[in-house]
């Protein structure tokens, strides 16, 4: 009884644990900063992506100019047939797995292609509200643009400017770039803050997979015809293999 009675309050320990690890991963915010810049006209755009999660303890850091780590090349091996074999079996596999995926596109296309105007209106409604929900969860919080432009003609010059400054007024950022009108010059310096929550982006796509319409569409049911082919597949091979004796040999 003592045993039980442990075992139990150990359980829940274990599940609220559990359930707090998921809260804090779920409502811990996770920030982003992008930087892009030009120095000079002929130059490339740099760009410099950092993310941190879970109160710093999750950073990434995605530059510019990083090269990604070589491959190893080795040399032959003593067990090249083995490595061999198992390549074949990925390619079967792989084989496999693009035959399914070929086989669930064309069940989503047969729904897509039954449904009825209503339903596909209500497709395009849910899908319409969800994008505006992942829009505002991952809408940046500050927007910066600094830097200098000239254009061989002084009067487009200020053409841009004004645009320039007319654009960041309707879209919040904060925009100081100034007009060279001696001589064609471009220099930019934008930077992205923001934040969001893993909950905000969790909870719309679950709303969104559950509804009837969409849960057909993801997962579409398997038609008449290749429940009936896949019956007979199986007792072929039930067939198959109640002719086969134990040495692989055909009775």
């Amino acid at each position: 009884m003592v045993i039980l009675v442990v075992l139990g309050i150990a359980i829940a320990v274990l599940i609220a644990l559990l359930l707090i690890l998921l809260a804090i991963a779920l409502f811990c915010r996770m920030e982003y900063k992008v930087k892009l810049a030009k120095p000079d006209a002929e130059a490339d755009f740099e760009y410099d992506i950092r993310i941190k999660w879970l109160f710093g303890i999750i950073k990434r850091k995605i530059k510019s100019g990083e090269e990604a780590p070589a491959a190893a090349v080795s040399g032959p091996s003593a067990d090249a047939l083995q490595k061999e074999g198992a390549e074949k079996k990925d390619e079967d596999a792989g084989a496999e797995k693009d035959e399914k995926k070929k086989t669930a596109k064309k069940r989503r296309l047969d729904v897509l292609k039954g449904l009825d105007f209503d339903s596909g209106i209500r497709i395009a409604g849910y899908t319409l509200a969800l994008l505006k929900k992942l829009f505002a969860a991952f809408r940046p919080k500050r927007i910066v643009i600094r830097g200098r432009y000239g254009a061989q003609n002084p009067a487009v010059t200020g053409k841009v400017l004004a645009a320039v400054y007319a654009a960041a007024a309707m879209l919040d950022i904060e925009a100081d770039v100034r007009g060279n009108f001696e001589q064609e010059e471009l220099q930019v310096d934008v930077r992205v803050l923001g934040y969001f929550r893993l909950w905000a982006i969790f909870v719309p796509m679950v709303r969104y997979i559950l509804r009837p319409e969409i849960w057909r569409l993801i997962f579409p049911k398997r038609s008449k015809e290749e429940k009936r082919a896949k019956k007979e597949a199986k007792k072929m091979s039930r067939k198959n293999d109640l002719e086969v004796d134990e040495d692989g040999n055909r009775i």
